[in-house]
């Protein structure tokens, strides 16, 4: 939105649409290619929410190394904790049977 706003004034304020349509084109054109360069890299579609979990997944990642934190001990325990009641352990309450 901001594009077609910012090219609204420039082509009818500013300049005319002879000096703003390459302009125009370019700007378009390189868009469309700099998303159609991420999918083709990540296989991910370009949108807003995907690139903003790519940053989160990144950063996360680098905190944890920096931290010295054992992320697949994490995720063992995560796996152990998610589901306790598929019958992975012996003891504790049924809660099939109340």
């Amino acid at each position: 939105m901001c594009q077609v706003g910012l090219f609204f004034r420039l082509t009818f304020w500013e300049f005319s649409w002879d000096v703003m349509e390459p302009i125009a084109f370019f700007t378009t054109a390189s868009g469309l290619l700099v998303g159609y360069a991420y999918f083709l890299i990540t296989s991910r579609d370009p949108t807003y929410e995907d690139f903003m979990e790519r940053l989160y997944l990144s950063r996360h990642r680098k905190l944890c190394a920096k931290n010295s934190f054992d992320m697949e001990k994490y995720l063992e325990l995560q796996k152990h904790c998610k589901c306790p009641l598929e019958g992975h352990y012996t003891h504790g309450p049924k809660f099939h049977d109340l």
